[in-house]
Order: C-alpha cells, then structure tokens, then sequence
C-alpha cells in the first residue's frame, strides 16, 4: 500500500510537471529562434555585398520561417488525427 501511495504522488507530480512541458518547450523554442535570428543570421544577412544574396537569405529564411509555423503544425495535426483514429479502432474492426 505505501508503494501505491508513493507511485499515486510521483505520478501525480510527473503529469503536473508535463502539463506545463509544453509551454516550457515552446519558450525555449521561441528563445532559441530569436538567439539564432538575433545572433547568427541577422549579422550574416547584414555583411552580405550582393543584392542577389540578400534576397535568397531573405527568401529562404521566409520559407524556413513558414514551415516551422504553419506546414509543421499542420503535419503534426494530422499525425495525431492519425494516431488517434488508430487507437480509437476497436481491436475486433482493426487490421493490423
């Protein structure tokens, strides 16, 4: 009984900790985009001579920009669809 107990507490620590994991995880995401922009891209971008060079950075940080935003949302969106119509199968309808 004292080992539910203790298992009942650390689960219940565990799931509060992950519930803010991903507001943990998006910060951090954001900081590093912004450390990344603001320390390494930005002073790159900025010592570029070439018109032409400037709008294929700028060009390609947009597409990077967007895909991170937008396309790989949407691609995780639908694996959890996925995923999720997969476990709600009944196991007797389920082909695998």
């Amino acid at each position: 009984m004292a080992c539910k107990g203790v298992l009942n507490v650390l689960i219940q620590r565990i799931l509060k900790i992950i519930r803010y994991g991903f507001i943990l995880s998006l910060l951090f995401s954001g900081i590093g985009v912004v450390l990344l922009l603001g320390l390494w891209f930005i002073p790159k971008l900025s010592g570029i001579q070439y018109t032409e060079d400037k709008n294929w950075s700028t060009l390609y940080l947009i597409t990077t920009g967007l895909d991170f935003a937008i396309l790989q949302q949407i691609n995780g969106f639908i694996q959890f669809m996925i995923t999720f119509n997969y476990l709600s199968v009944p196991k007797s309808l389920s082909f695998i």
